[in-house]
């Protein structure tokens, strides 16, 4: 099965037959999963690794199941996320580094069935290029579910799973190694960029409304266009309609005799009235009324 055709089988088992087909944005096919959302579980950082990666950041500490939402709807989150994601279109080809922070997790917080489907999603169906993993400041639980989800992962993946652990000043130079500077990545794992996640809701909010805004007045102002030319078209009189069937085929003659413009005899631009060339047993005209008499003459002559 290619990835595109598991793109869209895992999104209709995800989203259900009613929403798979909307749009993944807030009032779309995630208008049901606000409080899922809200927990700030994934996160897109503002500002790629130095080798222009997009991070995701995954803090575990957020994901609490207990409030309310379901396994699929923080599932549908993660797809959310990796659309916003894939609005730049370098992540096609530079790929995505996962940063993930445990320190402040429960252990029941480690959500292993989630965690698979999330890994299984990045890696069989969405069209993401998955570089590597790095686990910053992990706890004293991690070491009991390390080995899980190790498991979790595609076998080709795990090979790219660092785990960063020890003084701050060590895991920071530990990171930038990877491309991961402290002025890319967040204050919570020692980095300087504060992530405020209600503010990034309320203006992807603001921006997907004006985009749908934007797109509706494209589809009103085309659909009217159209409308409006088949309108005048049938209240056009039929000597009007005839005069721009003439003007435009005199339109695309002189278009075309343009392009041979400086290849035509001057002479056959020339605006005075032709003269026809004599010959025996023609009468020849000026361009006025002549006299009979002066004709016959003439006449002779030839």
């Amino acid at each position: 099965m290619t990835k595109f055709v598991r793109y869209w089988n895992d999104r209709y088992k995800l989203f259900g037959p009613d929403k798979f087909c909307m749009d993944i944005t807030l009032q779309g096919a995630m208008k049901d999963d606000s409080l899922a959302l809200s927990r700030g579980y994934v996160q897109i950082l503002p500002e790629t690794d130095t080798a222009g990666r997009t991070v995701c950041y995954i803090d575990w500490s957020s994901h609490e199941p207990s409030v309310g939402y379901t396994e699929e709807s923080m599932h549908r989150v993660f797809w959310y996320m990796m659309h916003v994601a894939m609005q730049d279109t370098n992540i096609l080809q530079r790929g995505m580094v996962v940063l993930i922070y445990p320190q402040e997790a429960r252990l029941d917080q480690f959500d292993h069935s989630l965690w698979t489907s999330i890994s299984s999603s990045l890696k069989y169906a969405l069209p993401i290029p998955w570089r590597s993993t790095h686990i910053v400041h992990p706890n004293r639980f991690f070491s009991i579910i390390h080995p899980v989800f190790m498991s979790s992962l595609p076998r080709d993946v795990q090979d790219r799973v660092v785990v960063h652990s020890g003084t701050k000043m060590k895991v920071l130079a530990n990171l930038l190694r990877y491309c991961l500077p402290w002025d890319r990545i967040p204050a919570e794992i020692g980095g300087c960029v504060d992530l405020d996640f209600e503010l990034w809701l309320t203006e992807r909010m603001k921006k997907e409304v004006e985009s749908a805004k934007a797109a509706t007045a494209i589809a009103i102002t085309r659909s009217g266009t159209t409308s409006a030319h088949g309108l005048m078209s049938e209240m056009m009189p039929e000597q009007m309609k005839s005069n721009s069937i003439a003007s435009a085929s005199f339109s695309n003659h002189s278009m075309f005799s343009n392009e041979d413009e400086s290849s035509t005899p001057r002479k056959y631009l020339s605006t005075k009235p032709t003269v026809a060339k004599a010959s025996k047993g023609l009468v020849v005209k000026s361009g006025r009324k002549s006299d009979p008499r002066m004709d016959k003459a003439v006449q002779a002559k030839l």
